[in-house]
């Protein structure tokens, strides 16, 4: 009797590990020069044991002004480190705003490279991993 309470013990925390390491959409986040850049999750899809979910979120303009986020400050061609907490399976795509112009950039070693040019820059950076796909968003001004 003892040793079935224990398998069944051992049975939940097993299960409760699982699903909360395993669970949700993962998380992303800048860093710049040791400073954190503020990184909104923006629209995704994602499958879980228990359901499929699919948000889409206004555009990424919209979303940093209704969020009211403040870019963040950075000299020009700093070198920007983008890290999730989950590696994603696919490659990473990253494009970037700039007075409704849009364009990809490189990324190179989980890093970007801030732009010459003075003036306030948002980023959409997307990527897949085998239970959906997400985007993430965030801004800087280069001064």
């Amino acid at each position: 009797m003892k040793a079935h309470r224990i398998g069944a013990l051992l049975s939940i925390v097993i299960i409760v590990i699982f699903i909360t390491t395993n669970s949700g959409v993962p998380n992303a986040s800048v860093t710049t020069d040791d400073r954190r850049v503020t990184v909104l999750k923006s629209s995704y899809c994602w499958n879980e044991i228990w359901r499929q979910q699919c948000v889409d979120y206004i555009s990424p303009s919209e979303q940093i002004k209704e969020k009211g986020v403040v870019p963040t400050v950075v000299a020009p061609q700093s070198k920007l480190q983008i890290k999730f907490n989950k590696k994603p399976t696919e490659e990473i795509s990253i494009s970037v705003w700039n007075n409704d112009n849009i364009g990809e950039i490189e990324f190179v070693d989980n890093t970007i490279t801030a732009p010459k040019e003075r003036g306030v820059y948002i980023y959409v950076v997307s990527s897949r991993w085998s239970k959906g796909s997400a985007s993430y968003v965030f801004s800087i001004e280069v001064k």
